[in-house]
């Protein structure tokens, strides 16, 4: 049967990771998010060739994960003379044999070069299409030679979904200035502007209480 009350009870277990994913892709989005909770993966350098990871919670193709304690993965050295770019990634992994999913924190080595470092090439796996793998980029570590650089991160944290959706600052209105012009103002959903005139929303999260268009009566 395709129709399912993923929800509902049925007498057995019924609901697996792929009904979830399908879901949370559905509300949230298809892409791999990090949440704005913990540490929000803070990256750092505790050796030349050691990374930690921080607290986060993240979603890969819908599938929620998260890290309740900093976790470290390995650098490997670089070699003088060559730069290089590794890639701290999230691994998801499904047993083929029995089913079984895990997350756990991997490193893809990238190839060293003289002149310039290039990030190493992200599998593509669709969870969603069968793929037992599929790996969720977080941060750059560039190198130099045996130096290794600044972590770079290569995601936004997310803000909560509730502050995606609600908290309203001020009602837009039409504010009369004299006797012949109306001020148009905006009104700020959550870290989204939505302006009044279009209602087209823009994500500048800078709020403006100025008015944004005087229009003749």
């Amino acid at each position: 049967m395709t129709i399912e009350l993923v929800d509902g009870k049925a007498g057995v277990a019924h609901i697996s990771s792929e009904d979830k994913a399908i879901i949370h892709q559905a509300k949230f989005s298809k892409s791999d998010v990090v949440f704005d909770w913990g540490d929000a993966f803070k990256c750092s350098m505790s050796s030349s060739n050691r990374a930690t990871i921080g607290t986060g919670c993240a979603s890969i193709q819908g599938l929620d994960w998260h890290v309740t304690a900093a976790e470290s993965v390995t650098i490997s050295n670089g070699s003088q003379g060559m730069k290089r770019n590794d890639i701290i990634c999230a691994h998801y992994h499904r047993n083929a044999s029995n089913g079984n999913e895990n997350v756990e924190l991997t490193v893809l080595k990238g190839s060293p070069n003289a002149t310039a470092a290039a990030d190493p090439t992200i599998p593509s796996g669709k969870i969603l299409s069968g793929a037992v793998d599929a790996y969720m980029p977080l941060w750059r570590i560039p190198l130099d030679g045996i130096t290794v650089g600044t972590p770079v991160r290569l995601f936004t944290p997310r803000g909560a979904l509730w502050d995606s959706v609600t908290q309203f600052r001020n009602p837009i209105g039409l504010a009369t200035i004299g006797n012949d012009e109306w001020v148009l103002r905006h009104k700020r959903v959550g870290r989204t502007r939505v302006d009044d005139q279009t209602g087209r929303q823009s994500g500048n999260p800078v709020w403006d209480d100025s008015p944004h268009w005087r229009l003749g009566k």
